[in-house]
């Protein structure tokens, strides 16, 4: 992100674009998918932050900017270059994704709601 500033044109805080930027970075890294992907095909993860790992990258983003973080819907939305609605259906399809992994972790492979 340091980097890249110098392409920082002033029209919104510079907390969000960095944040803005590094979303983008961390959810188009193509090695994330594939260590994720591996990583997911057992259902050996016993915790959130295993759980979280193994979620698309977009519903992490936002269920970690929000129910992380503590964002705002609208912040969290900037930032992952999303309208409120979209980023709303994230976080509620990601929730429903940990819980029932977490939940179900004994009892098979939770849902393919993952990597869609």
């Amino acid at each position: 992100a340091r980097s890249e500033f110098s392409s920082y044109d002033g029209s919104e805080s510079p907390r969000a674009w960095v944040l803005r930027y590094v979303a983008e970075e961390a959810t188009s890294r193509s090695t994330m998918q594939e260590e994720r992907s591996r990583d997911c095909e057992h259902d050996s993860h016993a915790d959130a932050r295993a759980a979280l790992h193994c979620l698309e990258p977009e519903r992490r983003l936002a269920v970690i900017l929000t129910d992380v973080l503590g964002m705002t819907d609208e912040t969290a939305a900037h930032i992952s270059g999303v309208d409120a609605g979209s980023l709303r259906s994230r976080v509620t399809a990601a929730r429903e994704w940990l819980s029932q992994r977490l939940s179900l972790r004994h009892n098979g492979p939770a849902a393919d709601g993952a990597m869609g």
